[in-house]
């Protein structure tokens, strides 16, 4: 909690990992996790490793306060497949879009997304164009995250593929 306009919290794995890894960040049972700020990002991530990562991030709260800057930045770059598992999170921005996921350069991003929650803004879900997004079950996606009034699919819907089976956790 940075109480002020600074980033809670950046992991940037970058290219000097030389192994696929694997990222958890979980609430204990019976306990809480939250990233808080002002005027900035609470959480971001991008693996930019171009490996493969299997990324969990569950029961966790992310809060910001900000018209320019997402509460959560999850970005896949480079040449990276990240195999994301976003489940039972709260995602808080007053002022904003309270959460961005991305797969941008040549980057393959495998998502499952559920039971999540937003407080304020939307979630916005973004393929650019040589990149690849795929989501697990993605004909169900909006019904599997009914605490989420709003999911913005960039360019449209239609241009996110299905993720067959489940995707790999660490």
């Amino acid at each position: 909690n940075t109480g002020s306009d600074d980033v809670a919290f950046t992991l940037d794995l970058g290219t000097q990992v030389s192994t696929d890894a694997g990222v958890r960040i979980q609430s204990s049972s019976g306990g809480s996790s939250s990233f808080q700020t002002g005027d900035a990002v609470a959480f971001a991530f991008n693996p930019n490793s171009n490996k493969t990562v299997n990324f969990l991030v569950s029961d966790v709260s992310f809060t910001n306060a900000s018209g320019g800057n997402a509460a959560t930045l999850i970005t896949s770059t480079g040449s990276t497949i990240l195999n994301a598992t976003v489940t039972d999170n709260v995602f808080t921005n007053t002022v904003g879009t309270s959460a961005e996921i991305i797969s941008d350069d040549t980057s393959s991003l495998n998502l499952n997304l559920t039971s999540n929650t937003t407080n304020g803004g939307a979630l916005d879900l973004t393929e650019n164009a040589t990149a690849d997004f795929r989501i697990q079950d993605v004909a169900n996606v909006v019904g599997d995250n009914p605490n989420i009034p709003t999911i913005n699919f960039s360019p449209l819907f239609g241009d996110f593929d299905n993720f067959p089976g489940t995707v790999p956790t660490p």
